[in-house]
C-alpha cells in the first residue's frame, strides 16, 4: 500500500480500501482519518452531500467498505463518528 502511494502520488488512495492490509495502529482513531473516511462513505457510497445522510448508516455498513467502528465506543451507529466532525463540515 505504502508503495503504490508514494509511486504514484497523484492518485487519491483510499487504504481502508485494500484487501488484506491492516492499517497501522491508531489509524482509526485519528479524527483526520475518520473524516476523511466519512466523507468519502457520504458521497461515495451514499451519494449524498448531505451529512444527516450518515444518521441511516449502521456499523455493518462501515465493515462493508472497509472502515472499523471505533473500539470502546459506547455507539452502535455511526452517528458516533461524526459528532465530532460536525464542527469542521458545518
Amino acid at each position: 500500500m505504502q508503495a503504490l502511494m508514494f509511486a504514484f502520488p497523484e492518485i487519491e488512495w483510499f487504504p481502508w480500501k485494500f484487501v488484506g492490509e491492516q492499517l497501522p495502529a491508531g489509524w482509526w482513531e485519528n479524527m483526520d482519518n475518520q473524516r476523511w473516511f466519512l466523507d468519502w462513505l457520504r458521497k461515495h457510497v451514499l451519494k449524498s452531500d448531505s451529512l444527516e445522510s450518515l444518521y441511516s448508516v449502521t456499523t455493518n455498513v462501515i465493515r462493508q467498505h472497509g472502515g472499523t467502528p471505533l473500539p470502546h465506543s459506547p455507539f452502535t451507529r455511526l452517528i458516533a463518528l461524526t459528532h465530532p466532525c460536525r464542527r469542521k463540515f458545518t
